[in-house]
């Protein structure tokens, strides 16, 4: 579980600037500098080993009908 926690956390971290930037920008106005500074502060708080982030998953199975 540690391992598949540190994927996920990696994931998050990758991707995060890409969420962030522009929603934050065209919808609350925000400069390059303030985006820049609360990225920097959520990194961190995604690395702090106190917080537990919890979100579900959820996984569909399906198989196509045999046709007859």
């Amino acid at each position: 579980m540690k391992l598949l926690g540190a994927w996920e956390m990696e994931n998050l971290l990758s991707g995060l600037e890409a969420m962030v930037t522009r929603m934050f920008q065209k919808g609350l106005g925000w400069t390059d500098a303030e985006v820049t500074v609360f990225l920097a502060f959520l990194r961190k708080e995604i690395k702090n080993p106190r917080m537990h982030g919890y979100w579900p998953y959820y996984v569909v199975y399906a198989q196509k009908p045999q046709g007859d």
